[in-house]
Order: C-alpha cells, then sequence, then structure tokens
C-alpha cells in the first residue's frame, strides 16, 4: 500500500497546479484505487486541509461571479429605468401636442340655460338648438388670447348657412350671455367664416 501511495504522490506531485484536489482524487479513483488510499495522496501533495481550502476559494469565486451579476443586474435595471422614462415622458408630450389637456365641451343638448351658464366663464360647452327646419349649433371652445372663442353652425335655412368663429372680449361675451345674442355691428370684427358673409 505505502508503496502504491509513493507512486501515485509521484505522478500528482509534478502536476498537482493542474488539478484541484477533488480532481486528482477523482483521478485517483477512478484508476480502481481505495478511498483511503484517494485521501492520503491528497492530504501528503495538497495538504490535510486541501479540501478546505478548495472549499473556500471555490465559496470565493461564486461571490465574486455573484457579486459581477449583481453589478450587472443594478446596471440592466438603471437601464431599464431610464429607457421607461424616456417613453413615458415621450408619449406625455406627444399626447400634449397632440392632443392638449383642453377639458371636454360639456354636452347641454338644447337646453339653452345650460349653455349660457357655462358660457359666462367661457368653460367648453356645446347646445344644439331646433327651429322651423333651421339647426343651430353654438359651442364655445375655450380661452385663447384672453378671449373667448365661439364656434356657431347654422343649417337648413335658404339664406344663412355656414359656419363662423368668434374671439370675444370680456364686454363682448357679457353682452353675448346676457342678451343671448351678439352686438350686431361687432360680428364683422370678432368673427369669420361663410356664417359672417351669409348675414351681411
Amino acid at each position: 500500500m505505502a508503496s502504491q501511495i509513493d507512486e501515485l504522490i509521484s505522478i500528482i506531485e509534478p502536476r498537482k497546479d493542474e488539478f484541484t484536489p477533488t480532481e486528482a482524487k477523482d483521478m485517483i479513483l477512478r484508476k480502481g484505487y481505495s478511498y483511503d488510499i484517494a485521501n492520503t495522496v491528497i492530504e501528503k501533495v495538497y495538504g490535510k486541509d486541501a479540501f478546505a481550502k478548495e472549499a473556500k476559494i471555490e465559496l470565493k469565486e461564486a461571490k465574486d461571479k455573484g457579486y459581477q451579476h449583481h453589478k450587472i443586474s443594478k446596471r440592466t435595471f438603471l437601464i431599464i429605468g431610464i429607457v421607461i422614462i424616456v417613453a413615458v415622458l415621450a408619449i406625455l408630450v406627444f399626447s400634449f401636442v397632440f392632443n392638449p389637456l383642453t377639458p371636454a365641451a360639456k354636452e347641454c343638448g338644447s337646453d339653452e340655460t345650460c349653455f349660457f351658464i357655462e358660457a359666462a366663464t367661457c368653460a367648453p360647452v356645446r347646445v344644439t338648438t331646433f327651429s322651423n327646419g333651421i339647426t343651430t349649433q353654438r359651442e364655445i371652445l375655450g380661452i385663447s388670447n384672453n378671449e373667448c372663442v365661439l364656434s356657431v353652425n347654422v343649417s337648413g335655412n335658404k339664406n344663412i348657412n355656414g359656419d363662423m368663429v368668434c374671439s370675444l372680449n370680456a364686454e363682448q361675451l357679457n353682452h353675448y350671455v346676457l342678451h343671448k345674442s351678439f352686438i350686431l355691428s361687432d360680428i364683422k370684427e370678432m368673427c369669420s367664416g361663410a356664417l359672417v358673409t351669409a348675414m351681411s
């Protein structure tokens, strides 16, 4: 047995840097030697605590790999976070540019009282009235350049049909709300569109 151990030591000793203790032990066992012989050879070549040292090295390598993986994960997470933030900002900018955040017009149906209550503050509102076959749709679009913008569409009238858009200052808006009509002399100044031409 001693001669077998010495023979194995002479084979493994010069090449011990090429194999870990576990690899060397497996090699000895594959050649048909007993566990006792394999353990004795490993102990003499690598030292008594060879397997403990190997286990510590493997543990350290595993931790290092885990740390590197963790670092990559943090970096990847950061990149994904930045991409998501940029995408959300792009969507918000796009939606604001192509669909400004203006409130939807309140629908008053044919209730003019409802319409003029909202119109008093230039809040977006819409009303559609029907009289003698004539349909009139009025809509407050909101404030632009400190003026209240009103859209009017008349249809079904033989003489007066079409659209017009009017920009009313505070005085004109007050008159419109109080009297339910425009100051006729101001129509050409404050309104534009086919309906203005048809009314003059």
